[in-house]
């Protein structure tokens, strides 16, 4: 199946646009598109500030509006666990082979699935911002990490950090 969405500041997932509550043991293999600017976009869930464990994506991932966030699991989320994501990814300002941008810890994750943008991009979290905001014993398995603007930044791991974010365990 497919998800799509052409309005700015947008929340579009897989499962959910946007949630404040946990989501747990959940798989989608839809196709995920947006075009509108500003928006948050993730295999999973579009944005979150609760926890997402124990979940799966594999569809394509697709954000062309500017200043948009993408990732196979979040677009934007907190706390992510033991989640894994084969999804292909192609993004504008953020774009994570978990989470297109995070606040909370990613744990016990892998991504294994190419990974394109404009801005940043990395195969965990294409930014972390904040103290609280972790990567510990995860894998970026993904084949490709490329940037399509001559100043962007493409990583393995986390493509940026700001506001006192650590380095990964």
């Amino acid at each position: 199946g497919s998800v799509s969405c052409i309005g700015n500041e947008a929340y579009v997932g897989g499962i959910v646009g946007h949630s404040d509550k946990d989501i747990s043991k959940c798989i989608s293999q839809s196709d995920v598109t947006s075009s509108g600017a500003n928006s948050k976009v993730g295999g999973i869930v579009g944005y979150t500030s609760s926890a997402i464990m124990m979940s799966t994506s594999s569809g394509k991932v697709t954000t062309s509006g500017s200043g948009s966030i993408s990732g196979g699991i979040a677009g934007q989320g907190c706390n992510i666990s033991d989640c894994y994501s084969q999804s292909d990814i192609t993004g504008t300002a953020y774009v994570g082979g978990i989470a297109g941008n995070t606040y909370g810890q990613i744990e016990s994750c892998y991504s294994a699935g190419n990974l394109e943008g404009t801005g940043w991009a990395a195969g965990i979290s294409g930014y972390n911002i904040g103290s609280g905001a972790k990567v510990v014993n995860s894998l970026a398995l993904c084949p490709k990490i490329e940037m399509t603007e001559s100043n962007g930044t493409a990583k393995r791991v986390i493509g940026g950090y700001k506001d006192g974010a650590p380095d990964p365990l």
